[in-house]
């Protein structure tokens, strides 16, 4: 055990011959050095600390140390404090710090316990490890007079008495218990203290024999002349040679003491609540799952009328509430543009803390009259990320002292809860947007190079941009070869009642005219108030998206999409998707024109090859973009889980974080295998031997093992094949269907046969599944007809079937086999034939 003896009183390693040095190191002291007593209550601050952390040392003195840490690490605190005790130094553990104003700080720290010359702890001293302060040279350490007047600086009731009781120190926290004062009782026995002086006799004795007396209850005469029970401590204070020189008696009323115990056990069961409430936010999957929660469980602690719960984006003109959950007032909706420079929401912000308000400062910011009686007093809370300001907490109440101080000591730890929660689904929302956007782009692509006959594609183009942007309508305009500078309308759809002129012509000062013939804005959001939009634009269009389609040999033309309201704005997010779904929508336009020109002119075959080549870049560059940013997202949410997992977290949710890391790391192999599949497909089938079939299946089987263990894999006629051998894309398809048909089934054994019984000329292979009779159904799907699997090419799973048909000629016939009577329980047989010819 390591202790830091008064006689080496060290923060760190420094030595103090003075009670000044003490001083002087805290004052110079840039780091955060915390010194308390042997129960954990606050003596001294350093410099560094009060900066830091905004407190100032009179308001903390004699104070628990708990009130400068965050709610959620009190259990910790007071578990690390009882190790350093125990083991003299904690060292390199990350300090959890309250600021006065309620934000969080994290410094690197150690703990050393403060030992006197009896071996007692008398003190812990917190201090941050890195850097810090230049420390005096070490010399002497402190004396035991200067250890007394460090005590006599002490609110905590303590009284120092010489051997034969005659009273040397009265600190003022003994002035406070006993109602005397300082100069008129030093000099006099302590026994004028006692009502009972045999026991005043005893105790004594008792700490002399012992070293000390813990804990004892007795009776003490205040000013007044009246009773109090106290109870005291008495500890000898010894000279360096050893012997007893005074004695230290350290009192506590007993009536505070029990109020302060019984307030510590309603701060343990209000962070025993928090601590729920906090588990059941983070588990929230969308704004409204987690203002429910919140709601549900603040109730219980916080007494208020309404709360609302609003999300801001940054746009080009400042801050703007995006989505909004639970009742809220009429001056905070959404879409609404928050006003930074005055009001509680402004000075919330820019100082980064709660800020009450009354009803007057709302209708001075509105300059308008709210109704009466609505609320007396409100509260804003600013949710933030690190630096990143996400949105504010709103609640109102009709008492006027419902937000004080113990309010906001449940408000702000689990406001910080609910930032976190909202971070989290913004990067699940925005993974799972990618991954959608990813798989329409692929589609797109390959149903755009596929189709040859301009007026199909055409029409193609406009409705796949319509997936891709939720627009009110969508048109393809194409430069008119046989007018030049004229744009003709070739497909649009969407709204009937929006008339679309014919034609545009280059003379036109319309948003499309200006966009399509002098490299006007491409996106903008208030048709209305544009001196130089159109008629036409004016009267039905709010909001318009343009993109140009340009080819190697020039401008095709114009892709539009459009709203006609308002209050649904495009984002330059927005933009840069439709940028991106032109740049392979014109060679695939340029690739349709090519072949129809190639239908007589034999030369036109090379450039439609080559515009074939280009295409394909072009596809595979979007597909490597969109699977490197959903990688990106899937190992940001990983790591954001994984910080997480290191809290101390019940089993439950410690079981539910888990799960969720597994199904990301599955979901990442997806995400490459996915882009593996689009960048492989080619116009032209395959072949697939047995062979090839057995040594893709393998494949298939040894990765998904890794990622789903609990799924277990008979194929015992598998031979062993080399790496060199695997058809890769193959191989990936058969993941996605095995991963498919345990998705539906919630099977955990699957039989695969590549060898079947009955000789075959064809490759084929058995997979015996036991599923029940409503997934047998779901599975039966997968071999009816074309049109209905054409219907869901959302659906990746039935579109990896349709794969495995184009490109290995693969069929799909389900026969399930009843179990028990033909009940419940089946076993579901899916045997895929492979035939070329």
């Amino acid at each position: 055990m390591q202790h830091v003896h008064l006689k080496r009183f060290d923060m760190a390693s420094p030595g103090f011959h003075e009670e000044t040095q003490v001083d002087s190191f805290l004052e110079s002291s840039e780091g955060i050095v915390v010194v308390l007593d042997g129960k954990g209550r606050v003596l001294r601050l350093s410099s560094g600390a009060e900066k830091s952390l905004g407190y100032e040392k009179e308001e903390l003195s004699g104070s628990s140390v708990v009130i400068m840490v965050p709610p959620d690490r009190r259990d910790w605190m007071t578990a690390v404090t009882k190790r350093a005790r125990e083991d003299g130094v904690v060292q390199d553990i990350f300090m959890h710090w309250r600021t006065k104003d309620g934000r969080r700080l994290i410094s690197k720290s150690s703990m050393k316990s403060v030992v006197n010359y009896q071996g007692e702890i008398v003190g812990i001293i917190i201090s941050e490890s890195p850097g810090g302060a230049k420390h005096p040279k070490k010399e002497e350490g402190m004396t035991p007079d200067q250890a007394m007047d460090l005590l006599n600086s002490s609110e905590i009731a303590n009284v120092v008495t010489d051997l034969s009781g005659n009273i040397q120190l009265f600190n003022s926290g003994a002035e406070e218990i006993t109602g005397f004062k300082s100069s008129n009782i030093r000099g006099t026995s302590i026994s004028r203290l006692f009502r009972n002086r045999e026991f005043l006799g005893e105790i004594t004795a008792n700490a002399l024999r012992d070293g000390k007396v813990e804990d004892c209850e007795a009776s003490i005469t205040d000013y007044s002349d009246e009773k109090k029970k106290v109870s005291i401590s008495i500890s000898v204070i010894r000279n360096p040679s050893g012997a007893a020189a005074r004695l230290s008696y350290v009192m506590v009323d007993i009536t505070k003491r029990k109020e302060m115990e019984r307030e510590l056990e309603l701060r343990a069961e209000k962070l025993r609540l928090i601590n729920e409430l906090a588990t059941r936010i983070r588990s929230g999957r969308s704004l409204s799952e987690i203002h429910t929660s919140a709601v549900e469980g603040l109730s219980r602690l916080v007494q208020f009328d309404t709360m609302t719960l609003a999300v801001t984006i940054q746009t080009d003109i400042g801050l703007k509430i995006s989505s909004i959950a639970g009742k809220h007032p009429d001056w905070l909706r959404e879409q609404m543009l928050l006003s930074m420079d005055a009001g509680p929401i402004a000075r919330a912000v820019k100082q980064g803390k709660p800020v009450t308000y009354t009803p007057i400062e709302i209708e001075e910011l509105l300059d308008e009259a709210l109704p009466e009686d609505q609320f007396s007093v409100g509260l804003v809370i600013p949710l933030f990320v690190g630096e990143r300001f996400l949105g504010l907490l709103n609640l109102t109440s009709s008492a006027e002292e419902a937000f004080g101080p113990p309010e906001l000591d449940v408000l702000i730890p689990v406001a910080d809860h609910m930032a976190l929660a909202i971070e989290n689904a913004r990067l699940v929302n925005a993974l799972m947007e990618n991954i959608n956007i990813q798989t329409i782009l692929m589609e797109t692509g390959t149903a755009l190079r596929s189709i040859m006959d301009l007026n199909e594609i055409y029409e193609t183009a406009v409705a796949r941009s319509q997936e891709l942007i939720s627009s009110d309508i969508g048109a393809l305009y194409i430069f008119d070869p046989s007018a030049h500078g004229r744009l003709e309308l070739v497909s649009s759809r969407g709204d009937v009642s929006i008339d679309l002129p014919r034609y545009i012509e280059s003379s036109e000062d319309g948003i499309m005219g200006r966009f399509a013939f002098s490299n006007g804005p491409p996106l903008e959001n208030d048709i209305a108030n544009i001196d130089y939009s159109a008629e036409w634009e004016r009267k039905s269009l709010r909001c318009m998206l343009l993109s140009k389609l340009v080819a190697i040999k020039g401008e095709i033309g114009v892709l539009m999409l459009a709203r006609k309201e308002k209050t649904r704005e495009y984002t330059s997010y927005e933009l840069e998707l439709l940028n991106l779904y032109s740049n392979h929508l014109s060679p695939s336009i340029e690739n349709a024109r090519l072949f129809e020109e190639a239908k007589g002119k034999e030369s036109s075959a090379k450039e439609a090859l080559e515009s074939e080549r280009r295409t394909r870049e072009a596809l595979d560059f979007v597909i490597d973009m969109f699977a490197h940013d959903s990688q990106n997202l899937i190992q940001g949410i990983l790591g954001y889980l994984q910080l997480v997992s290191q809290e101390n977290l019940d089993y439950a949710t410690r079981e539910y974080i888990e799960k969720a890391i597994r199904r990301l790391r599955a979901d990442s192999y997806l995400v490459s295998g996915t882009a593996l599949i689009f960048k492989n497909i080619s116009l032209g089938r395959r072949g697939c031997g047995q062979k090839e079939l057995t040594a893709a299946v393998r494949d298939a089987i040894r990765r998904y093992y890794q990622i789903y263990p609990e799924v277990e894999i008979l194929a015992d006629r598998l031979s062993n094949v080399s790496e060199e051998e695997v058809d890769h894309l193959l191989s990936v398809l058969f993941f996605h269907l095995i991963r498919f048909i345990t998705k539906v089934s919630s099977t955990k054994r699957i039989e695969i046969d590549v060898t079947p019984d009955e000789p075959s000329d064809r490759p084929r292979i058995d997979l015996r599944i036991k599923i029940d009779a409503a997934s047998g159904e779901m599975m039966r799907d997968l071999d009816e007809d074309e049109e209905s699997r054409s219907m869901s090419t959302k659906l990746l799973d039935s579109f990896v079937v349709r794969l495995l048909g184009d490109i290995y000629g693969a069929s799909i016939r389900t026969e399930d086999r009843g179990k028990d009577g033909g009940k419940a329980e089946k076993e579901l047989i899916c045997t895929i034939v492979f035939d070329l010819e």
